[in-house]
This record gives structure tokens, sequence and C-alpha cells, in this order.
């Protein structure tokens, strides 16, 4: 399945000048990387990081494009479509990101698993709320529908439990999203509230 997936359903791209190369979904095959994982990958940039984290990262555009400028040292691309990770995968070895891995999971999962670990969460999650608008093709139904809740809280919350799962390591990390200002903005913010502080 994988070397189909590549072969039949993925195009060579490259973003910025050429500087990354990108396997991903064939026009009208499922979801693209567009100027939003450009943009994000260029504002999370700003300051470097040693060890990053992209939830929700597709074909891995938007952690690759720090890897390769070197705006991070290692990288994590965590994605739960086996689609999108086989070609995150392809993309870690066509850059030669040898610091980079892909690891299949959902982000939540990933966050408790991996508390602490980041200097730097990026995201740039579902931007449909299920049940609401039109409902994209299913070959992009993963990447466009989906609760932003889950993203934050595997960025900056404490679980069922009082101990924290928050994937960055401490008040200095940083944690940049990726979300179309409308309601999205409303319900991160509502979801901020509900939040606890850490202690």
């Amino acid at each position: 399945m994988t070397s189909e997936i590549l072969q039949t359903d993925a195009s060579r791209d490259t973003i910025f000048n050429g500087s990354v190369t990108l396997f991903q979904p064939a026009r009208g095959k499922g979801y693209r990387t567009n100027v939003d994982a450009l943009l994000l990958a260029d504002f999370a940039g700003k300051r470097r990081a040693k060890v990053a984290c992209d939830l929700g990262a597709g074909v891995g555009a938007v952690g690759l494009a720090l890897w390769a400028h070197e705006r991070v040292k290692t990288i994590t691309l965590v994605e739960v479509d086996a689609k999108a990770a086989v070609l995150a995968e392809k993309n870690v070895a066509a850059n030669r990101a040898k610091a980079a891995s892909v690891v299949r999971s959902d982000v939540v999962a990933y966050a408790k698993s991996n508390p602490g670990s980041f200097d730097l969460v990026v995201a740039n999650p579902p931007y449909v709320q299920p049940g609401k608008g039109r409902a994209p093709h299913s070959s992009k139904r993963l990447a466009r529908t989906g609760e932003l809740e889950p993203f934050v809280k595997a960025a900056l919350v404490e679980g069922a439990s009082a101990s924290s799962i928050r994937l960055t390591r401490s008040q200095n990390s940083r944690t940049r999203f990726d979300s179309p200002a409308s309601n999205r903005s409303e319900r991160a913010l509502s979801t901020l509230a509900r939040i606890p502080s850490p202690v």
C-alpha cells in the first residue's frame, strides 16, 4: 500500500524556493500543503528551538521547514492519518532530515506519553468544526475536520489526573498554532479558559 500511495496518488513539490522537498497528495487526491503552513513555519521560526514537535503534521511541511532553515535541531512530526504519515516519512528521507522523526498517534495520547519534552510545539489543526459548514471530500476530511480542543490540550494542559501532560518543557517554551480567525478563535479561548493553570 505504501508504494502504491507514493506512486499513484502523490506529487513531488518544493516549498521555500526549493529548500524543502514535499511528497504530498496529488491534486484532487487529498489535503495539500498551503500558505498557512508556510506562514506558520515562518512565524514559529522567529526564535530557535532545540527540540520541537509538529502536532497534526500532515506530510510534515511545517516541521521540515523549521528543520531545513535551522530553526530547530530536532523535530517530531505527530500525525494520526496513515497516508499522511507515510508521506511525512518519505519527506523526512527526501530531505535527509536525520534529526526528524514521524510518530503515528493521536495528539493527546502522544502528549500524555511525552510530557515536558519540547521547547517548541507547532500545530496547524483541522479548521472545520464537525457538523458545521460543508463537509469536505473524504480524502481531506481528517485534515480539515476536527476539534481544536485536543490540540490545545496536547500542547498546554493537564489531563484527567492532577499531573501535567503539557508537551512544553518550561515557561520559556513556546506553542504556535495556525487557525482561521472566526469562531475558531472563540473556541480556542473558550478551551483555554477551561484549562487549569499549571502549578
